[in-house]
């Protein structure tokens, strides 16, 4: 019983990693840009699950002594991968931020130069018409 177990837990984990990355894909939670690591992933989850001896082949072919060690070695490569793609999303981030606060500061600067433009041109349009009123002349 316990046997099966072993064998099945990984495998309905594996399944459940790969519905849950479409889950999240298909509620575009997740960009197609950063998923494909993600299902590489969880492709090699299931193959290594459903074929655990996959693991003493291949660890074999790159010289690894023990599947763990190369098990440890992928985790790594894995986790730089995942830092580096979104250590270079954060920059393009900062850099559109930066860019963005320059606009609306160029965008605000514009709007009370132009607010200021139009209360002037109030003023001296109230000023006119006080003139106006108040000119004997023009009354009659």
């Amino acid at each position: 019983m316990t046997d099966i177990l072993y064998r099945l837990l990984p495998i309905v984990v594996s399944v459940g990693l790969l519905a849950y990355i479409f889950f999240l894909l298909r509620s575009h939670r997740v960009r197609e840009r950063y998923v494909w690591v993600w299902l590489v992933l969880g492709v090699g989850m299931l193959v290594l699950s459903i074929v655990p001896q996959l693991a003493f082949v291949v660890s074999g072919w790159f010289g690894f002594q023990a599947p763990s060690n190369l098990l440890l070695v992928s985790c790594s490569v894995f986790l730089l991968i995942t830092v580096m793609n979104l250590s270079t999303a954060i920059s393009g981030v900062e850099e559109d931020r930066r860019r963005f606060v320059e606009e609306i500061a160029l965008l605000d600067a514009r709007i009370r130069e132009l607010e200021g433009s139009l209360a002037s041109r109030e003023a001296e349009a109230s000023l006119d018409a006080q003139a106006t009123r108040n000119d004997p002349e023009e009354r009659g």
